[in-house]
């Protein structure tokens, strides 16, 4: 009998030690509490008026659910969310001067970043290539570029170590290929007013070279992959490679004012889409077609600029008058997602929230 009860008192013993084991290994594995309550969402980043007749930035689902307004103080423009989507990259001019400011993805925590005693560039509502994040493969870091007095600068978040990639003080816009292992950037130069050339290089401000000559009127221009870039070219779209060679013409429009997105849900550029301004049919309107010209067809048909393209390329969003829409290219429905709001710029952003974001809060 006392063998039994050894052998027996032996393996609770071990039963309980397993347990415990099992219960900490558990805990180890298990999700934190802040990952179980926190998930993404894709949203609609916008810029819109108030009723001061400032600008604030503005946030939405895609079908126009949960707007939710970011800033409140100044004029806020440009916002532009992380890779990680837990921050936001805007300018303001809430302190007296435009500088590059820093908050949290519900609007919260706003830093300053940059602290220009003049305006380090002006209120632009259209243009794209204001602001760019680029995570590096390596170490999952992020870093910000902007435009600065004309020049493409980079800063991390904690605002302490701004660099000038550029020197020409006369950039008016760039983007940053889509190729985090191996970046590049493309930028135009306006050497006179609407004389505008585009300029390449590689993101260790390498390789650097002059693409296009500086004869065009409006700099409009995207990526399609590490290498394409589609641009306007004052009568036309066409293609180039980032050295400057082969370029072609694809299509012949002549609405100056353009706009260029090409979209990225493929790996191969050549199933995707490039979007445009058109004005035929009583433009200016939206129009997508093939990287080859092929297969256009027209999205908006009561106006439309800065078209922006859903993650999975198959919806475009864009401004309309005053308002936003969105198009399903699958199905053409079209929905309206704000409603008389002077709104500009919408950018899709998808934003890491965690259970009970209510927005940003009313003192900033």
């Amino acid at each position: 009998m006392g063998g039994k009860r050894i052998i027996y008192a032996f393996l609770t013993v071990s039963s309980l030690l397993l347990a415990c084991f099992n219960f900490l290994f558990a805990a180890d594995l298990s999700p934190t509490a802040e990952a179980q309550n926190t998930n993404y969402t894709k949203n609609i980043l916008y810029v819109f008026e108030d009723s001061r007749n400032l600008y604030q930035i503005g946030l939405m689902g895609f079908l126009g659910e949960n707007k939710k307004i970011l800033t409140r103080a100044g004029n806020n423009w440009c916002p532009v969310v992380s890779p990680s989507g837990e921050k936001i990259a805007f300018f303001s001019d809430r302190n007296g001067f435009n500088n590059l400011w820093l908050m949290d993805s519900d609007g919260n925590n706003p830093v300053q970043l940059t602290f220009n005693k003049e305006n380090i560039n002006k209120i632009d509502l259209l243009s794209r290539g204001q602001i760019a994040w680029l995570k590096s493969s390596a170490d999952h870091f992020e870093s910000i570029y902007f435009l600065r007095l004309g020049d493409i600068w980079s800063i991390d978040v904690t605002g302490e170590t701004p660099s000038a990639l550029t020197k020409c003080h006369d950039i008016t816009s760039f983007k940053i290929s889509p190729d985090i292992a191996a970046p590049r950037i493309l930028y135009a130069r306006e050497k006179t007013k609407n004389h505008n050339g585009l300029w390449t290089m590689n993101i260790d401000q390498t390789n650097i070279r002059q693409i296009t000559e500086s004869l065009l009127a409006i700099p409009a221009f995207d990526w399609g992959d590490n290498n394409t870039i589609a641009f306007f070219n004052n009568r036309d779209i066409s293609i180039v490679q980032f050295s400057g060679l082969d370029k072609k013409s694809i299509k012949e429009t002549f609405y100056l004012d353009n706009e260029i997105a090409w979209s990225k849900s493929n790996p191969d550029k050549k199933q995707n889409r490039i979007a445009y301004i058109s004005d035929k049919n009583k433009g200016p309107n939206i129009w997508v077609m093939n990287p080859d010209g092929s297969a256009e067809s027209q999205v908006s048909f009561d106006g439309g600029i800065s078209p922006c393209w859903s993650s999975d390329g198959q919806s475009l969003i864009f401004v309309g008058g005053n308002d936003i829409f969105t198009v399903d290219l699958r199905t053409k429905e079209k929905i309206r997602l704000t409603y008389n709001f002077s709104a500009f710029f919408p950018s899709v952003a998808e934003i890491r929230t965690k259970t009970g974001f209510t927005g940003a809060t009313e003192n900033k």
